[in-house]
């Protein structure tokens, strides 16, 4: 796959964030996701990116109470698999560079440990980045 594409259609469909951990584990976890309608060439697309960055994908909307809506796919990639996919096209971000930089340097400080004051900061500030 052609990375340079894959960044502007993530820049343009795609999300970056750290969410809270819940359970037994702690911490946050980076998610990169990116949701499009269904057609032919998105299919292929999105089982292209699975197979080549693993991850989830479904199928949203195909079901009897969710009918009204068209079917999309939704792709997610967590944690270090997370930060290999934006790794990898980050020399092609525009848009949302700046968010990947800091999810990918969280990522990071969360194997370190002990940073979690920080981490809890870059994760407020990828918040607001995505309201602005």
């Amino acid at each position: 796959m052609m990375r340079p594409w894959l960044a502007g259609f993530f820049d343009g469909e795609g999300s970056v964030g750290l969410y809270k951990m819940s359970g037994c584990h702690r911490g946050y976890e980076m998610r990169a996701q990116i949701t499009q309608l269904c057609s032919p060439i998105v299919d292929r697309l999105f089982n292209q990116i699975h197979l080549e960055y693993g991850g989830n994908l479904y199928l949203r909307g195909d079901t009897p109470s969710t009918r009204r809506w068209r079917p999309t796919w939704h792709y997610t990639v967590t944690s270090m698999r997370a930060h290999f996919f934006l790794q990898t096209i980050r020399p092609w971000l525009l848009l949302k560079a700046t968010q990947a930089d800091h999810a990918m340097h969280a990522v990071i400080l969360q194997q370190e440990g002990g940073h979690e004051a920080e981490i809890e900061a870059i994760a407020l500030c990828l918040r607001a980045m995505k309201r602005s």
